[in-house]
């Protein structure tokens, strides 16, 4: 399993001042940032099925639209999520 630290919103008001990551990412939704103590390595990919463990013991099953490793840390992709769905300190866990 693999810790969120962090979530990037990727909305409207993102991509109008950086149109590249609409090119991306095409939708609206919630980029996941891994841990990098615990991978270092894209551990999925792109279409991949997930279970999202949250701090208050809620879970739910989601596709990982876009995995990538940008920069020094591991991101993914999700469409549709917001922050709430999936808090720091969540868990990832790949199915």
């Amino acid at each position: 399993m693999f810790t969120v630290i962090d979530t990037i919103p990727m909305t409207d008001v993102l991509y109008r001042h950086q149109p590249g990551l609409k090119a991306k990412y095409q939708s609206d939704g919630l980029l996941a940032i891994l841990d990098p103590d615990e991978t270092t390595e894209v551990p999925v990919v792109s279409g991949s099925v997930v279970t999202i463990f949250r701090p208050d013991g809620s879970s739910i099953v989601r596709v990982v639209t876009v995995a990538e490793r940008p920069s020094t840390v591991v991101g993914l992709f999700f469409a549709g999520l917001r922050p709430e769905d999936v808090p720091r300190l969540s868990h990832i866990k790949v199915d």
